[in-house]
């Protein structure tokens, strides 16, 4: 072998590992842009992520972080739950897509502020208590907020049921309370308290809250509660029991 052979090799060589030792690099610089704020501590069928600056969605799993920005996606007969750094916890139903549009903790694991964005579906948020007022970053007894397309809403309280479909919002507090108006009627505010819920029209103010029926409670945690049961194992209270009343042809 030449000298000028070597020489030209060993050139080619540095090139290479200067431009994969860039590539490398530029991976790790662009994720430190994404403040991670929680877990997914159950995942049930399929949920998808997209994240800033990915173009598409991608299949998550339990255990995997979730990150200011995320926006989480859930299939047919899914479920997703998030725990996040502050002890608070958001359970998703199925069909449903949501987007932690804000999330600050600080290091003492409180948060000063919370925005999620509800697309469409159903969740179940279950709140921890933030900084108190008054304290540096603190933003008030509402520093944890609930958005949909049509609405507005501000979480005084720790379990609250949010859903939009169809171009409309339910509101339910099974604890605490939730301030809500229809982002077109933002004058008209009305205060879903603990034991009482709200709908809010496409195009139309809150309506005054009222008893919520046991149902109407039921459906939100039957809706955001893992289907399979944590263990992963049908039970028999799962199943739906019928008769066979009819039969045509081979069966």
């Amino acid at each position: 072998m030449t000298k000028k052979t070597i020489l030209w090799s060993v050139g080619i060589v540095a090139v290479m590992t200067l431009v994969c030792g860039t590539a490398v690099a530029a991976v790790p610089a662009g994720r430190q842009e994404a403040q991670s704020i929680g877990e997914l501590s159950y995942v049930e069928g399929r949920v998808d992520r997209l994240a800033l600056g990915i173009a598409e969605y991608v299949p998550l799993v339990q255990g995997e972080r979730v990150n200011v920005g995320d926006t989480l996606r859930t299939k047919d007969f899914s479920r997703a739950e998030i725990s996040f750094n502050d002890k608070s916890i958001v359970k998703i139903g199925d069909n449903s897509q949501m987007k932690i549009r804000e999330y600050t903790i600080d290091a003492a694991g409180k948060r000063s502020n919370a925005d999620l964005w509800v697309d469409r579906g159903v969740i179940r948020a279950i709140v921890s208590k933030s900084l108190p007022a008054g304290q540096a970053g603190a933003t008030g007894a509402t520093n944890f907020t609930i958005n949909t397309p049509n609405s507005v809403g501000r979480v005084r309280g720790s379990d609250i049921g949010v859903s939009y479909l169809k171009s409309a919002s339910i509101f339910l507090a099974m604890s605490g309370a939730i301030e809500t108006a229809n982002v077109n009627f933002q004058d008209k505010t009305v205060l879903v308290e603990k034991g009482t819920t709200t709908f809010v029209p496409a195009n139309a103010p809150a309506q005054s809250p009222r008893p919520y029926l046991e149902i109407e409670a039921d459906r939100f945690s039957d809706q955001t509660a893992p289907i399979l049961g944590r263990g992963g194992d049908l039970k028999p209270e799962d199943l739906s029991k019928a008769i066979v009343t009819d039969v045509t042809g081979d069966v």
